[in-house]
């Protein structure tokens, strides 16, 4: 069953929409996708939030750039994110990043890739800072990749991605001075957030201890 707390926001933006608000027209849109006030039905939705980006809202533009992405409508996701990047949206420079490397809707550039992620990043957008980072750690950059995870992880400390690469770098030595207990660290508190590739390298580091142990 429906609130009235529910029906009466819905009614809200209804109204808001109808008189060419664009805050109320991203409501709208909203209510419509998530059933709040209203049953769910998505074309509803995706018009009004197509309404609201027409009518400038930045939200609708960034929100419908991951909604068609998600339903790999890439050329749609393409024209959204790119709209909100001219804007200096950081979560539509990311996404246009994504598009570039994955070669979704575009050909795939990894150039480009980077320079969005690195825009992003500089936004505030801790996936960009990460994801640029890995592209530089994997072109051998270490330094400057060093310098990237940790602006991912001020930016975002619960990062799991982040502190994986950042644990794995304090283990090789890599842009850093190796430091094989400050990397485990690191390491456990990827692990901690979820990360797999994090519990395997520590599963590895335990394999090496022990193994170095019996030799000795």
């Amino acid at each position: 069953a429906l609130s009235n707390n529910e029906w009466d926001k819905f009614r809200n933006y209804k109204q808001s929409a109808e008189a060419g608000y664009s805050s109320g027209m991203y409501g709208l849109g909203n209510c419509y996708l998530n059933g709040e006030g209203t049953n769910p039905h998505e074309n509803k939705g995706v018009y009004w939030l197509r309404k609201a980006a027409n009518a400038g809202c930045i939200s609708a533009i960034k929100d419908l750039g991951w909604y068609y992405r998600e339903h790999e409508q890439y050329d749609q996701a393409f024209q959204y994110f790119n709209m909100g990047a001219e804007t200096d949206d950081a979560d539509c420079m990311l996404g246009l990043g994504l598009l570039y490397d994955w070669g979704q809707g575009v050909t795939e550039d990894k150039a480009k890739a980077e320079k969005w992620y690195k825009k992003a990043g500089e936004k505030g957008s801790a996936a960009g800072a990460q994801n640029y980072a890995s592209r530089l750690y994997q072109n051998g950059n270490y330094g400057e990749a060093f310098k990237w995870v940790i602006k991912a992880l001020e930016l975002n400390p619960d990062f799991a991605r982040a502190q994986c690469l950042l644990g794995k770098m304090y283990c090789l030595g890599e842009g850093v001075n190796q430091d094989i207990k400050t990397g485990e660290d690191w390491l456990r508190q990827a692990a901690d957030n979820g990360s797999e590739e994090a519990e395997k390298m520590l599963e590895q580091l335990e394999t090496a201890k022990n193994n170095a142990a019996s030799v000795n």
